[in-house]
């Protein structure tokens, strides 16, 4: 199986985006006149859900007698993942 590693890498760029573009919009000074951010998680969930599947996708290629780029995602190891009680 093969798999376009750089189409993996432009999804999580674009959910990374995706995520960024949210919080930006949500950010609004608070009574004290710090900056906050309100998101609400239906707005966010498939943007971080997408991310974590690509990070997934990256951490878990590598290249055969290659120490340099292996698996660095554990068999014990998971993402959390965002929301998860959905």
């Amino acid at each position: 199986m093969k798999i376009d590693f750089n189409n993996v890498r432009r999804q999580a760029i674009n959910s990374y985006n995706g995520v960024i573009d949210i919080l930006n919009n949500g950010i609004r000074a608070d009574a004290s006149g710090y900056n906050c951010t309100k998101v609400y998680v239906e707005d966010i969930r498939d943007h971080l859900n997408d991310l974590r599947q690509a990070i997934i996708g990256i951490a878990c290629t590598y290249e055969e007698n290659n120490a340099d780029f292996k698996c660095v995602l554990g068999d014990n190891e998971t993402l959390k993942e965002f929301d998860p009680g959905l």
